[in-house]
């Protein structure tokens, strides 16, 4: 780190400072020293020009760590989005294999199982709905119990027909 040596603009004296600083004092007189870019000219800083400086150093390191966080929430939001989609196809597949399970054994049992998964699931797939998946609560509510109860129906037809 090179040392530049100037004159304190306010009482003279000879003082080192880092050559790429933008703030500096005088040890002397306590005079805090503002640095213009590319003349190398110093002058004494008023105490509200280096707080406007620093705040509004302090603002940009705010701004760009809330864009971080914005990002990283997204990013965690649309994975959690993601993980929520595939729970609900994978229990659609389950329904499915169960309710094929009902009409081939014709057991009463399994009928009950899957009518109270076919009314359970979508409630619970309701409530952990994330925030920014499409579509309200109530109606990822209706939708899963219109799906589970159409693919229901359709077992019940086919078990009537082929079994």
């Amino acid at each position: 780190m090179n040392l530049v040596k100037i004159n304190c603009p306010n009482c003279g004296a000879v003082i080192s400072l880092p050559e790429n600083s933008k703030f500096g004092y005088c040890e002397f007189c306590n005079s805090q020293l503002r640095f213009d870019d590319g003349s190398r000219q110093y002058r004494v800083a008023d105490r509200s020009e280096i707080e406007r400086i620093l705040l509004s150093k302090n603002k940009r390191d705010l701004t760009s760590q809330i864009d971080r966080s914005n990002l990283e929430y997204e990013t965690e939001s649309d994975l959690s989005v993601q993980k929520w989609t595939i729970l609900v196809i994978v229990f659609h597949a389950l329904f499915i294999l169960l309710s094929v399970a009902t009409c081939m054994f014709r057991s009463v049992e399994a009928r009950l199982i899957a009518t109270t998964i076919g009314i359970i699931m979508p409630i619970i797939f309701a409530v952990i709905k994330p925030r920014n998946a499409r579509g309200s609560k109530i109606g990822v509510f209706f939708l899963l119990i219109g799906t589970f109860g159409f693919m229901l129906g359709i077992m019940n037809l086919i078990a009537q027909r082929v079994f």
